[in-house]
């Protein structure tokens, strides 16, 4: 069941609710959005998958071997795939995988989080179709929307198979879903189109979850780029969660997220989520959870906790500015909370562009690093004194 709700949150959350989505999330050292050349880990190039557990490449002679899990349903399904360089032949005993041809010259896509890997990997050019534009924050991309080189490929809320079937890209990516299994995409598998089940959401380590970059990086034949891409984040985050191990004195208590139709769902103690707010330096109360999912709690559940809770982090509201006064006016037993009557409230909506698209559903996977400094600089100022928040915004 949770599965399924995560699921209609992710797909919200690439689309028009990124409200709902929040509720399921819920020194010297300077780090950089772009500036990515220096401090790279060891093994950096080597296009091993050391965090990810939903996916694997193999490197065979002649090919490669693109395996990913499907966890959906009783005991997980693992689709293969075949990348081929161009004018290759298909080896023998996989005439029942998905053949790539690499590099791919065209990619469809139906996340906000794929857009973010292509434009992570400067890969624009290749990019012909995307789920829902007008949600777009990337500048080049939503540029190239206007220009008509970049179509959309969702009709309302779902997916137009049509529009696909008539662009034929190389490969169309999607997000996979419990109801939307291998089978419902069989028309356009069938028209010779290879469709890519991407699960990287359901990662419960941070660094997993950034290190399904490489899978892109793989069809559009960029390994190298996004392995020193992934080295130099990989090293960033580790500096950081380490200064927070030798140096953090205290860990603030954190409250997450907002109660959404009488639900507040807290991340389990075996989440991403959790994961990062331990290496931040945070005291979560529901840490010692045995779930990756979420945990569905009533307001009064939360609350003896909410009371207490030094810092209020990933709250929705509809703008930063006033998203106090919003938060109080929407229930007004918030106001007992000792974060808000100390004013250390934090929302993820640095980056919105004047669409409103948000930036934190594209890119912050793949820079878990700037994610876990914003929460460094907010529970411990003095260890990243020069660092400015990136995604997190502090509420009037």
């Amino acid at each position: 069941m949770w599965l399924k709700l995560v699921y209609l949150l992710k797909a919200a959350a690439d689309r028009r609710c990124a409200f709902i989505w929040l509720l399921a999330l819920t020194g010297c050292y300077q780090t950089s959005s772009r500036n990515e050349a220096s401090s790279v880990a060891p093994g950096a190039g080597d296009g091993l998958i050391r965090y990810a557990q939903g996916f694997q490449i193999r490197q065979e002679k002649d090919y490669q071997l693109l395996d990913i899990v499907v966890p959906f349903r009783a005991g997980a399904d693992t689709l293969h795939y075949v990348l081929l360089k161009k004018g290759s032949s298909i080896p023998e005993g996989f005439s029942q995988s998905q053949v790539i041809y690499i590099p791919v010259k065209s990619v469809a896509v139906t996340s906000n989080l794929h857009a973010g890997a292509i434009d992570r990997l400067e890969a624009w050019d290749f990019l012909v179709a995307a789920g829902d534009g007008g949600q777009l924050y990337s500048p080049k991309i939503r540029e190239k929307i206007r220009a008509g080189t970049i179509q959309e490929i969702y009709k309302g809320n779902t997916l137009n198979q049509e529009k696909v079937l008539e662009l034929r890209p190389d490969v169309l990516m999607v997000t996979g879903s419990p109801e939307a299994g291998p089978e419902a995409y069989s028309n356009i598998v069938k028209s010779g189109i290879p469709v890519i089940i991407n699960s990287e959401w359901l990662e419960n380590s941070p660094l997993g979850r950034a290190e399904w970059i490489k899978l892109m990086a793989a069809l559009l034949d960029r390994q190298n780029f996004a392995d020193h891409q992934f080295a130099f984040v990989e090293s960033s985050y580790r500096h950081v969660a380490e200064l927070v191990r030798k140096s953090a004195e205290k860990k603030p208590g954190i409250l997450l997220g907002n109660e959404y139709q009488g639900t507040w769902y807290m991340p389990g103690g075996k989440s991403f989520m959790a994961t990062l707010l331990s290496d931040a330096g945070a005291h979560y109360h529901w840490k010692d959870n045995d779930q990756t999912g979420g945990i569905p709690l009533n307001f009064e559940a939360v609350y003896p906790v909410a009371l207490d809770a030094d810092f209020w982090l990933n709250i929705y509201v509809s703008s930063p500015r006033d998203g106090k006064k919003e938060l109080i006016a929407s229930d007004s037993r918030y106001a007992d909370f000792k974060s808000v009557r100390s004013d250390r409230l934090y929302s993820l909506a640095n980056r919105v562009n004047e669409a409103g698209a948000n930036d934190y559903w594209e890119s912050s996977s793949f820079r878990p690093d700037l994610l876990l400094a914003d929460y460094v600089k907010i529970l411990h100022p003095d260890l990243l004194p020069e660092h400015t928040l990136y995604y997190c915004i502090k509420l009037d």
